[in-house]
């Protein structure tokens, strides 16, 4: 039975939402159970109002933290009360279908969630700290698949992308840390491609969308299908394009570049930090360069930015330190676009997110550096002739026109890159 108090349940809801009287009314008449079921129902609703793309569940020893991801970055609600925990944590397990008695364990699963006319996929994970279970939910709302179009490519670069995945063969591969939006680049171009006349089939940890008319096949470490596994298997049921959500070992990374050598598109992801790096990144583990170099497509590397709010921009003199970032990107700019803060983006300044792009194109001179493992001082200045532009360049491009800022830019690539 869960053990919460009916009456801290509602002061949790009004705490958090800020409910009018009228609805706090009836929730105040719920049975314990229910009143715990519509406070989830609550801080996932919350959290669908919000364009939240994760929401945290976390104890902090004398109280719930409630945080919500949005435009990625996280933003702290008020917390609840610390008995609420428990019972917050078993019904989230009851709606994933876990185990509610097992606490020792991490536990992952989904759910759907109705909000209005608009259906979620929810991905849960729960995991046992030291002041007792966390749950994170990923929120999947089914209406957000992107086309090309709507990343942010600037209509040069998706030209240059499109034609990389236009291909019959090769490997074309998309690469950024963590949160980045890299499966979404992958879901949107797989809506470009023809269905109907070829075989396409996916492998992914986890499937995020289901798209119809395509094979799609979860990885299961405790069934047998691992990345390399579900890899070798795939190209026995006759694929035309395969789909690897991401390469983490240098088996798949092997697998991937030989099928792409056979006769196959194959669309995959990887962690690196630009587009260079992510050809150095699949000689690291272990693939060889003469094979890399035959089937490379093209590599773009990819992060998320926040978009400054509309409604509250004004022109904003640079600081010492994004005039410091802006020198070292080979860039110069005395102002930006800056939000302010208002009501419509909750104070932040920023409102929605916009895709960096740097795509690296694989040309002839650059399979001839790759083919020898040539260092990144003799592949950069091919890359330049073939029309790559870093991160960092490619992100002022977007300052310049308003879109995002340099505080941003700081943010999501770093002076490193």
């Amino acid at each position: 039975m869960v053990a919460a108090a009916r009456a801290a349940i509602a002061e949790a809801v009004e705490a958090v939402y800020r409910l009018s009287a009228d609805l706090m009314a009836p929730l105040r008449e719920l049975g314990v159970e229910e009143g715990v079921a519509r406070l989830v129902d609550l801080i996932i609703a919350q959290g669908v109002r919000s364009r939240a793309s994760d929401i945290h569940i976390e104890p902090q020893g004398d109280r719930v933290r409630i945080r919500y991801r949005v435009d990625g970055v996280l933003h702290d609600a008020t917390p609840l009360p610390q008995d609420l925990l428990n019972p917050l944590i078993t019904r989230i397990k009851v709606l994933a279908g876990l185990n509610i008695v097992e606490k020792l364990q991490p536990q992952d699963g989904q759910m759907v969630f109705r909000e209005g006319d608009q259906e979620l996929d929810i991905r849960v994970s729960v995991m046992p700290t030291i002041k007792g279970e966390k749950a994170v939910l990923r929120l999947l709302a089914r209406q957000r698949l992107l086309t090309l179009e709507n990343l942010g490519m600037d209509p040069a670069t998706l030209e240059r992308y499109r034609a990389c995945a236009a291909r019959s063969f090769g490997m074309v591969t998309v690469v950024g840390p963590t949160g980045t939006g890299k499966t979404t680049t992958l879901y949107a171009t797989i809506q470009e491609l023809d269905a109907v006349e070829r075989n396409i089939v996916t492998l992914e940890d986890p499937v995020e969308y289901v798209f119809p008319q395509i094979t799609q096949i979860q990885v299961n470490p405790r069934a047998g299908i691992t990345f390399a596994s579900g890899l070798r298997a795939i190209l026995r049921q006759d694929p035309d394009v395969i789909v690897v959500g991401e390469i983490r070992d240098g088996e798949t990374a092997r697998i991937a570049v030989q099928a792409a050598l056979t006769g196959h598109l194959v669309l995959t992801s990887l962690h690196a930090t630009d587009a260079l790096r992510g050809i150095y990144r699949l000689l690291d583990i272990g693939v060889e360069p003469y094979l890399l170099a035959s089937a490379l497509s093209g590599v773009v590397a990819q992060r998320l930015a926040r978009r400054v709010c509309a409604h509250c921009a004004a022109p904003t003199p640079l600081g010492a330190a994004e005039r410091a970032f802006l020198e070292l990107a080979g860039g110069h700019l005395e102002e930006q676009l800056a939000g302010r803060g208002c009501a419509y983006c909750a104070g932040t300044g920023y409102q929605g997110r916009v895709g960096i792009f740097s795509l690296l194109p694989v040309t002839e001179e650059i399979r001839r550096l790759i083919a020898r493992a040539a260092p990144v001082t003799d592949l950069e200045p091919a890359a330049r002739a073939a029309g790559y532009e870093s991160l960092a360049e490619a992100g002022l491009r977007l300052v310049r026109s308003g879109i995002t800022t340099v505080a941003e830019l700081m943010r999501v690539i770093g002076a490193e890159n």
